[in-house]
């Protein structure tokens, strides 16, 4: 192999990347927490017999559905 100089900026595009990764990674942990923070609030109205409304119906099943391919 040779012995290649990588450019100067590589270490720029490397950081850009890991932030991207980084900052991908934590809006995905948002979405997860928020969706367990609303699931909570249903199983929690249920447990207590309080009426759910459409968009928490609606969110109900799809849990109970499998996922399509």
């Amino acid at each position: 192999m040779r012995n290649r100089k990588l450019p100067e900026n590589t270490s720029i595009y490397v950081s850009i990347i890991a932030m991207i990764i980084a900052l991908t990674a934590m809006l995905v942990s948002i979405h997860t927490w928020r969706r367990a923070k609303r699931y909570k609030i249903i199983f929690k109205k249920l447990k207590h017999g309080d009426e759910l409304d459409d968009r928490e119906i609606l969110l109900l099943q799809k849990l109970r559905k499998p996922v399509r391919k």
